[in-house]
Parts: C-alpha cells; structure tokens; sequence
C-alpha cells in the first residue's frame, strides 16, 4: 500500500497534521473472500495555548469482489490541563462502525473481528488524572473511563506508573455489558520499556 503524513506548525504555535493511506486488502476464508482497496485518512489538531487536541479519522473499504461493507469513522476532543500530561485531562471519542484496519481487528479479536461493522455509534468519556511522585518515579496516572454504545455498556478503571529509567507499568480493569464479544469484564496489565 502507499501511506502518506505531512505535520507543520500553525500560527500561535499550534500543530496541524494530516494523513492518507491507501491499501490492497486480500481476504481468504469461509466468510469472506477476494481483494478491494482500503483508503483511510485523518488530521489531527493541537493547539498547545488553550490544551485542547482535535482529531479525526475515517476508513473504508471500496470495489471489495464480494461488496463487502466495511468502514468506519472516529473523532476526539481532548483537554489536558498540562502539557506534560500532569494534572487533569478528559477526552471525549465517538465513533461509527470499525476505524481500525482489517489487520488491527484480526489481530485484536481474531476472525469475529471480520465482520461487517455495526452502524451504532459508540461514545466514550475518559477522565485522566496525572500525580508527581517521589524521586525513582516520574508519575501516576490515574484513570476512569465510561462508554456507551448500542446495548453495550462499560466502565473501566485503569492506573498507569512512568518510571524515570522509561519503563511504564499499567493496570486496567473493564466491566462491560451487551458487549458484542459476550465478554463482561477485563484485566489487562502492560509493560513498556526502552532498550
């Protein structure tokens, strides 16, 4: 496939990037098959002054031989109080239908995540909160988060710890009901390090 990014700064200090990708999609199984195109793009806005950060991205999937539906659509406002990410943050993210690739939903859910998308629009609210720790720790942050969407209902929690020497440890714990996947809760925990 052909993927293109472009950033460039705006007056007052702000930030305006833009992307555009577009990709050869070739599905083999029972439930689909055969090749179209997949064209996804966004633009992203920061405006550091005022902490807010705009975002949106779009994907579809076009002349699929089988007339494979598949698209989708996501936006964000954020504000952080912050740029360092201390402090309070909140995010607002609708979106409609699947924004991650066919690759990014295989990977994630496995075959299920093949199926054609639901139209039902799904919005979530994260509030973030960003405490200074003591020397040996750069900071905690804390997090709660609601979505809402169709039958499907959730509320997670989650805290992740920033080490100094640049490793992150995180810890998530999800409560979902009428999720699509059956599932009704999650414990996930993350590690990140530099090498």
């Amino acid at each position: 496939g052909l993927e293109w990014e472009r950033a460039g700064r705006l007056r007052g200090a702000g930030r305006l990037g833009r992307s555009f990708a577009l990709l050869y999609r070739q599905d083999f199984g029972d439930a689909w098959s055969g090749g179209g195109l997949e064209i996804e793009g966004g633009v992203d806005l920061t405006l550091p002054a005022s902490g807010l950060q705009l975002d949106l991205q779009a994907r579809a999937l076009v002349g699929h031989a089988e007339n494979l539906e598949d698209w989708g659509l996501a936006g964000g406002v954020a504000w952080r109080e912050r740029a360092d990410g201390r402090g309070l943050s909140v995010v607002f993210a609708p979106r409609f239908g699947a924004p991650e690739s066919a690759r990014d939903r295989l990977w994630e859910r496995g075959a299920a995540g093949l199926d054609a998308p639901s139209a039902d629009a799904r919005h979530e609210l994260r509030l973030q909160y960003g405490l200074p720790l003591a020397e040996g720790a750069q900071m905690l942050d804390l997090q709660l988060r609601g979505g809402l969407g169709g039958a499907a209902r959730s509320l997670g929690f989650g805290a992740d710890l920033q080490l100094r020497s640049g490793m992150l440890l995180g810890y998530e714990a999800l409560l979902e009901r009428g999720a699509p996947s059956g599932a009704d809760h999650r414990l996930s925990l993350r590690y990140q390090g530099r090498f």
